[in-house]
């Protein structure tokens, strides 16, 4: 349950996080699609470097601390985006590589540590349960999201002056984020310290 509840927040996160760094390469800094594009991609490239080592380290060290430490890394992440107005550029594409570290080092170990929890006969049920947590933190960020920037921009189409409200949505849903990251981390650890 810990594992699927973490992979929720996971993708929770990280799918919020690069929709709302979409918008604010565009709307504040200027960017084209195209260019912005290029730079979000520094986290996934990122994250295809570091899933390898993340998986030979989960072979050799418990997995509910190796995600958790993660989710400790992406709590960072989050925080730092509940700034990100004052963020310049540079910053920016290193709080996506840090992102990038985070969610690499987090979803070997998190699969394996859920995996492992069930008899072979119901491997099947359990990874459909984990891609389910995925799915659903990815469609529930959006929507959450989607409610705040009703609440405070309102009806309008998005454009330069609807900056301020996208910054002050940005701020509502990192603070969220930041608060279910943290709980996902001591989750995860107090799994490990609490039942061994």
């Amino acid at each position: 349950m810990v594992g699927n509840y973490a992979a929720f927040i996971a993708y929770f996160i990280t799918f919020i996080s690069t929709y709302i760094l979409n918008f604010h390469l565009q709307y504040v800094f200027g960017f084209d699609s195209r260019i912005t594009g290029i730079i979000l991609l520094s986290a996934p490239l990122v994250m295809v470097l570091i899933s390898p080592i993340s998986g030979k380290l989960s072979d050799k060290y418990d997995n509910r601390v190796l995600a958790g430490i993660a989710m400790s890394i992406l709590l960072l992440v989050m925080f730092s985006l509940c700034f990100i107005e004052l963020l310049p550029l540079s910053l920016l594409i290193v709080v996506m590589i840090v992102q990038g570290i985070g969610h690499g080092l987090f979803s070997p170990p998190n699969n394996k540590y859920v995996l492992t929890l069930v008899d072979k006969d119901d491997l099947g049920d359990a990874s459909s349960m984990l891609t389910s947590s995925k799915e659903i933190g990815k469609t529930v960020s959006l929507s959450t999201y989607d409610v705040i920037c009703l609440i405070i921009i309102g009806n309008q189409a998005i454009g330069s002056d609807t900056v301020p409200g996208l910054i002050s949505s940005s701020h509502v849903i990192m603070a969220i984020a930041s608060v279910l990251t943290l709980s996902a981390a001591i989750l995860l650890f107090y799994s490990k310290f609490h039942y061994g």
